[in-house]
């Protein structure tokens, strides 16, 4: 019998070899004949004969299972039939993941990964089952190939099942081999497909467990990017787009291999979905390196514009698209409004879609106003009201934040925290929205009155010239860590983007990066004072008491710079 089933080349034969006399037929056989369907069938229906046979040959797998006649590489088998089926619904995928979880322990490496992918696959939540399988792998990672290390990472992070002692044991045994092959000279041996698919699914998990993303970071750092960069051609647009994504995730900085994918993707162009375009063009946006001279986005508009007329794009897609546009500085009105005028025909918005809109209106409305011709004049309303909704809203301040603000206070620099013109500080006066401040020279003409009562206050005293009163509306935006590539600390896109808003809508931006910021230990307060003196360029002398004062001026050519400057 078991021949026979080997031998058939048709679906409908192999379950009639088994559905004549299916009390001859074994655990063996029975495994075997739904495994060989599921290859016949590669993924495709079944007609409705072969349908009603299917569930009879379901139904006898199930008999079987009832006894307990199978093995664990049997049982894998069988899951791996049902994830080929495409059949997440299946009576028998419960009693499986039930008896694997006991035999888990017997089982192959090869065999625990594949139970995991399976019901990956599927979509199956069986949170007993990968418990088990991720305790029977934890102590053997090092003994599984390539593939099965980026197979299991890949269907943990899509189960959403966090185990990081065995992601980390999987990176791990991943960068050991990957060092192992290139000093053996012998090769990469990770496949394009394996490659995006581990760095897909540590991005994934990081995305929400911060704690696993130094991990991450070094595994794409030493291990994917240059067995990547050696094999790009390779790689097919699914594969590339999902590198991308995994660097945007990441907020991984490495311009030559998104550079490299980008060049790949450019010969391939014409095989990319609208899927895969949008994340490539997101992944460039985050990024936010100059692409100007970058030949995917002048072949990109011919590319977007042939999809659009085939109606291809999401909603989402096409209001990421603009959005990336805006980030990138890419001025196309044509397509542009192409986008808007599509997305306007796809029914209302969610606010998160408006907010995209709307700032691509600050930056294009301007420079390009063709871009809108023919966009519902509602639609734009909109998104302005959706954006002012939002930042008018009642907002948390993080610790840090509180600290700069405390401390501009103890400097006597008035200012209002989250303003509605999405700024973490702004400087002020008496006007809520005309915050334009007087400046000395370079620096800011503080208004605290404790100044001109102070003994020595002969720099206060000195009358400035009219020449140099510069009206100034100065945002300082104290940014995190998520504002800020992983690896490097440049400025992300999205940040990019505020400050550049900003700054058109005739804003000073002062950034105050974490990495200056936290630096600084909290107890050395005058350290922090001198910081932002320095920061918002404020030359007039500040005192803070009758001996305690601090004075700045920008520093010439040819001087050395301090640890403030």
């Amino acid at each position: 019998m078991q021949q026979h089933i080997l031998k058939a080349t048709e679906a409908g034969e192999v379950m009639s070899l088994v559905l004549r006399s299916p009390h001859e037929c074994n655990h063996v056989n029975v495994c075997t004949a739904l495994y060989r369907v599921a290859k016949l069938t590669d993924g495709g229906a079944l007609a409705p004969p072969h349908d009603a046979s299917l569930s009879r040959l379901m139904a006898v797998a199930e008999e079987l299972l009832q006894e307990d006649r199978f093995t664990a590489r049997h049982l894998s088998n069988l899951a791996v039939a049902l994830a080929r089926l495409g059949d997440p619904s299946s009576p028998l995928l419960p009693d499986i993941a039930r008896a694997f979880a006991a035999k888990a322990a017997s089982a192959s490496v090869g065999e625990l990964a594949m139970v995991l992918w399976a019901y990956a696959t599927l979509q199956r939540r069986e949170p007993a089952l990968f418990d088990a399988v991720a305790q029977a792998l934890l102590p053997r990672v090092a003994d599984m190939a390539m593939k099965e290390l980026c197979t299991a990472a890949w269907a943990l992070s899509s189960a959403d099942h966090y185990n990081q002692a065995l992601m980390e044991a999987l990176a791990g045994a991943f960068k050991a081999q990957a060092a192992g092959a290139a000093r053996a000279g012998g090769g990469v041996r990770a496949l394009p497909q394996d490659l995006s698919m581990l760095a897909w699914a540590f991005s994934h998990m990081s995305d929400s467990r911060w704690t696993l993303q130094p991990c991450a970071v070094e595994l794409l750092q030493q291990a994917i990017e240059p067995q990547v960069l050696a094999t790009l051609r390779r790689f097919r647009p699914p594969d590339l787009a999902q590198l991308a994504t995994a660097m945007a995730r990441l907020s991984y900085d490495s311009e030559p291999l998104l550079r490299g994918i980008c060049s790949a993707s450019l010969l391939q162009l014409d095989a990319f979905s609208s899927r895969e375009l949008n994340a490539l063009l997101l992944a460039m946006a985050k990024a936010s390196l100059d692409f100007s001279d970058e030949e995917l986005l002048r072949e990109l508009p011919r590319h977007v514009n042939r999809q659009l007329a085939a109606r291809k794009f999401t909603r989402q897609e096409l209001v990421n698209m603009a959005w990336s546009m805006a980030v990138l500085d890419v001025v196309d009105a044509q397509l542009l409004n192409a986008i808007l005028t599509t997305v306007q025909g796809m029914g209302p918005l969610p606010d998160r879609e408006l907010h995209q809109v709307h700032q691509v209106c600050l930056v294009f409305a301007e420079r390009v106003p063709e871009a809108f011709r023919g966009v519902d004049g509602e639609l734009l309303q909109s998104a302005r009201d959706a954006w002012r909704a939002e930042k008018r809203r009642e907002k948390q301040s993080s610790a840090r934040h509180l600290d700069v603000s405390k401390c501009l206070a103890l400097m006597g620099v008035e200012h209002r925290n989250e303003s509605e013109h999405d700024i973490d500080i702004e400087h002020r006066n008496e006007s809520e929205h005309d915050i334009d401040i007087e400046v000395v020279g370079v620096g800011l003409r503080l208004m605290s009155s404790d100044n001109d009562n102070n003994e020595d206050s002969s720099a206060q005293q000195a009358s400035p010239s009219e020449d140099d009163h510069v009206p100034l509306r100065v945002a300082i935006e104290v940014d995190g860590p998520g504002h800020f590539t992983c690896n490097s600390r440049r400025s992300l896109g999205h940040t990019v983007l505020k400050h550049r808003i900003l700054a058109q809508l005739g804003w000073t931006v002062v950034q105050v990066p974490f990495y200056h910021w936290d630096r600084i230990p909290f107890w050395a307060s005058m350290e922090r004072k001198r910081y932002l003196q320095r920061k918002l360029g404020i030359t007039r002398t500040i005192h803070f008491g009758a001996r305690d004062w601090s004075t700045y001026r920008p520093i010439g050519a040819g001087q050395k710079s301090t640890r403030f400057d």
